[in-house]
């Protein structure tokens, strides 16, 4: 399946989300995100409801990475509504943009 995504930051970067039968290498993933290669890899075999799941919390990993957040450290309170703020409109229309293609 070919679904770009289109990160919508201050310079747009376009990742591309591939469907596996089973992620290698990773096991108890359901979905990874590459930055380097700016790929989403989603496991196809999984229910519905746990891929659309999959789907919203992999375009939110895209989202942070090309909005400059370090997703390594612990966010405050004023951190997080601001990243849930920006962001919610993004991931939603996103997610289902991906699942009415799949």
């Amino acid at each position: 399946m070919d679904f770009r995504v289109n990160a919508r930051s201050k310079k747009p970067v376009d990742y591309t989300v591939y469907l596996t039968d089973k992620i290698e290498g990773k096991e108890g993933y359901l979905g990874y995100t590459d930055y380097n290669k700016k790929i989403v890899v989603i496991e196809d075999s999984i229910p519905a409801k746990k891929m659309i799941e999959t789907a919203s919390h992999e375009f939110m990993h895209v989202w942070l990475e090309e909005n400059g957040y370090d997703q390594n450290k612990l966010f405050n309170v004023e951190e997080l509504c601001d990243i849930v703020a920006k962001s919610t409109f993004f991931v939603h229309e996103l997610t289902i943009d991906f699942i009415n293609s799949y």
